[in-house]
């Protein structure tokens, strides 16, 4: 890297004309774009684990309460990960035996199962705020979530790979 800096503060002029030229921008903008559009689909089908929902996972297995849930509603989320269906459930539990709180959380189901034979899940829920709940199921596997990262983390090594090299021969004119 240092030589590739050394040529370009040397010939400034020479290397802004070389890089209005080369496609190393568009790659970038290609990268960033690709980044973001995983980022966005990860989060919307609900598989993308942040910081919070990570801290909230730990804190629901060490100190959340189990609870069996009555179903309210189901939809079909219209993903599908390894050929099985993501469905979101609606649910209300009683949080300690008395108050009803409304939770919603999805699971995959099998596609052969149909999610109206489901009448209740079992749940938890923290016992200082109970309207943070999750499927038992979903907190005991994060199989999935390790998958998605390691996809994601080699999909950006790949564009990272291809954006220094297209740089790379900007700069060195291979």
């Amino acid at each position: 890297m240092g030589e590739i800096f050394g040529r370009i503060f040397s010939e400034p002029d020479r290397y802004e004309h070389v890089f209005k030229s080369s496609n190393t921008w568009q790659i970038g903008l290609l990268f960033i774009g690709i980044t973001a559009f995983l980022y966005l689909l990860s989060q919307k089908i609900g598989v993308l684990v942040t910081g919070k929902t990570m801290g909230q996972n730990w804190n629901l297995l060490y100190y959340g309460i189990g609870a069996t849930a009555t179903i309210s509603g189901c939809r079909n989320t219209g993903t599908f990960i390894k050929n099985n269906p993501v469905v979101q459930f609606n649910y209300t539990f009683e949080a300690y035996g008395k108050n009803r709180v409304e939770g919603d959380d999805k699971k995959v189901i099998e596609k052969d199962q149909s999610p109206q034979e489901t009448e209740q899940l079992e749940i938890m829920y923290l016992p200082n705020d109970p309207s943070i709940s999750r499927i038992t199921e979903n907190l005991e596997s994060m199989e999935f979530n390790r998958f998605l990262n390691i996809k994601f983390m080699v999909v950006v090594f790949i564009f990272s790979a291809v954006f220094i090299f297209s740089f790379y021969q900007t700069v060195f004119n291979v």
